[in-house]
């Protein structure tokens, strides 16, 4: 008879594990590996599927290391609104460091982040969706305008990540 009690607690053990199992997963933003761009700082880390950004059309010059300009029509988002959108502060002496996937990585300050239309993620260059390291996969790349050298616009954008502040 005794075993017979722990039956229905081994039950609903294993309801309540599965229940919370399966609000964990709801609950969590699903993105195809190769499709996202991971925020980091601190501990809190999230991962922006590419395909899901409130994308805006916005267009400018990027300088090449030779000092060739050339006009460019992106589609993305400002860094600064992505980050205010999914819950980063940036204050002064933050810095921001943008990293592709072969490890190429770039940094910034937040007074340049902040600084309306100069920092942006794009998803399409010219009509043309970034492409991402795997085949068929969506990339993303940080633009920023102004600069003397186009150095700081990471291609095949992996991450970014606050730090300082």
């Amino acid at each position: 008879m005794k075993k017979k009690r722990w039956v229905p607690i081994l039950v609903a053990a294993v309801l309540v594990a599965t229940g919370a199992l399966v609000a964990a997963h709801l609950l969590t933003d699903t993105v195809p590996e190769g499709n996202a761009l991971v925020l980091r700082a601190g501990t809190k880390t999230v991962a922006v599927a590419l395909d899901r950004l409130d994308q805006a059309a916005f267009e400018g010059v990027l300088t090449n290391g030779k000092g060739e300009g050339a006009s460019h029509a992106f589609r993305g988002v400002e860094l600064r609104t992505l980050l205010a959108q999914k819950g980063f502060e940036l204050t002064e002496g933050v810095v921001v460091t943008a990293t592709a996937q072969d490890q190429y990585a770039a940094t910034l300050t937040a007074a340049e982040v902040m600084t309306p239309g100069k920092v942006y993620v794009a998803v399409s260059e010219d009509g043309s969706p970034l492409p991402g390291l795997a085949e068929g996969s969506q990339g993303a790349q940080l633009v920023v305008f102004g600069e003397p050298n186009a150095k700081r616009s990471v291609r095949m954008l992996e991450s970014i990540a606050l730090s300082g502040g």
